[in-house]
């Protein structure tokens, strides 16, 4: 008997496990206004167009590092990054050939040429402006 009734007890159906079922509802995500006012992105950008020119003029910066820091990361995370990046890049062009290229050009007149130190003399006011322009750009004052 014992053989039958093990016969039926695996003969039998057995009712599947069924998972507790969930319902899912999807939303489509609501466009959120931006997070930075107009106001907040001009007040920032003026702050960081006086501290890129403050360090390229060797002044000394007003606005703390930190607060200037947490503007741009701000600014790049409402994907403003490219508007900063063309204000970097106009304000270091402008500098290097309104102010440097200048002072250099000064500083090798008649260093080449017929009666000139055969280049010594550009040479190393390019080496100067190169030193100052590296020095402005890793630790401003």
């Amino acid at each position: 008997m014992d053989s039958r009734t093990s016969q039926k007890h695996t003969l039998s159906p057995q009712t599947p496990l069924r998972p507790q079922t969930r319902k899912i509802t999807i939303k489509n995500l609501k466009a959120t206004p931006d997070s930075v006012p107009a106001a907040y992105f001009q007040q920032t950008k003026d702050k960081l167009q006086r501290a890129i020119n403050t360090i390229l003029l060797e002044g000394t910066l007003t606005d703390s590092l930190e607060e200037l820091y947490r503007g741009v990361e701000n600014l790049v995370r409402e994907n403003k990054g490219a508007e900063l990046y063309q204000m970097l890049r106009l304000s270091c062009q402008t500098f290097v050939a309104e102010t440097m290229k200048p002072n250099v050009e000064k500083g090798i007149v008649g260093s080449v040429g017929i009666g000139g130190d055969g280049g010594i003399r550009a040479v190393e006011c390019t080496e100067g402006a190169w030193g100052k322009w590296t020095s402005q750009l890793v630790s401003p004052s």
